[in-house]
């Protein structure tokens, strides 16, 4: 962008988030992110959206590559060198700890958000995901409730939703997990969605609805097998994994999702 300067640039890559396709627009947005930072290496904008679009790359691959993770973790701490009063670098450090299966680490800096901006809505539904991932699905319920109590209106209260169809699965409360996926589904489809929802309606024995689900899941997500789910180190918390397994493993290969 000829003229423009380091804040304009990272505005214009903020508008590329809105694009149809995240991973195409987070592709887009990097580049502008990389070419802010290249005119201010003090932009705190720029070093955030590029650790945040650099995730998203990575979403889909059931293993990133080392480098890439070692890169978003300097990230994460140039960030919080840039600004450490800002809530929104200790969540980028929390999420940088999380990859690497440091889960006290990651716990310990997302407290640091939470103490900076304890009424944040966003922050406080990121402290429910790490803790649902960290193996505390009722904790993690508790911090849902208050992030979407916070603000009814915003656009995260369908990943909260989400998230909170997740504890209820790992919690083995099915009809709880039904009932808020459901709910979720209404707002958005998503195949994270389908997939709680197969699990549950299948350990709960309504092998009828789960089959539609699984059908919908597949639509979505054809290559979809366990092993893929369990792959992700930021996923690898014992705890965790003993609930996933009981749970929403279990109600995935009573209905047919293939291992391998």
């Amino acid at each position: 962008m000829p003229g423009a300067s380091a804040m304009e640039t990272v505005l214009h890559a903020h508008r590329l988030w809105d694009w149809d396709s995240p991973t195409k627009g987070a592709l887009a947005a990097h580049k502008l992110y990389e070419e802010a930072l290249r005119q201010d290496p003090n932009s705190l904008e720029a070093v955030i959206g590029l650790y945040w679009t650099g995730t998203v790359q990575i979403w889909e691959e059931a293993e990133p590559p080392e480098q890439t993770v070692r890169e978003l973790n300097d990230l994460s701490k140039r960030a919080v060198a840039l600004d450490h009063d800002d809530p929104r670098v200790w969540d980028v450090r929390s999420d940088a700890l999380l990859r690497q299966g440091q889960w006290q680490g990651a716990l310990e800096a997302h407290a640091e958000a939470l103490r900076i901006d304890p009424y944040s809505n966003r922050v406080a539904g990121n402290q429910g995901f790490l803790l649902l991932v960290t193996g505390q699905p009722a904790e993690a319920l508790r911090f849902l409730d208050r992030a979407m109590a916070l603000d009814p209106r915003s656009p995260d209260v369908e990943n909260n939703l989400q998230l909170q169809c997740s504890a209820h699965l790992n919690l083995g409360q099915y009809d709880e997990a039904i009932a808020v996926c459901e709910k979720a589904l209404a707002l958005q489809e998503n195949w994270l969605k389908y997939l709680f929802l197969v699990g549950a309606l299948a350990q709960k024995g309504d092998m009828a609805k789960a089959q539609v689900a699984k059908a919908r899941l597949l639509r979505l997500k054809p290559d979809i097998t366990i092993a893929r789910l369990k792959a992700p180190r930021e996923w690898a918390n014992p705890l965790y994994q003993q609930q996933r397994e009981a749970n929403l493993y279990a109600g995935l290969r009573k209905a047919g999702i293939p291992e391998q």
